[in-house]
């Protein structure tokens, strides 16, 4: 089959690639304690908001 016909799957596919190799690197670092995540109590969304 001519990759014209199949071109939309193929990115879609490469899309699902990159996303799950995203996935997998934040799961790894929430693993390794690799992000700081705030130590006071306040949502950091709230702050901004005020």
């Amino acid at each position: 089959m001519p990759r014209l016909f199949v071109i939309e799957a193929e990115y879609a596919l490469s899309l699902a690639h990159a996303e799950m190799a995203w996935i997998d690197s934040v799961i790894d670092d929430i693993r390794t304690g690799t992000p700081t995540w705030p130590t006071d109590g306040t949502d950091s969304r709230e702050e901004r908001d005020a």
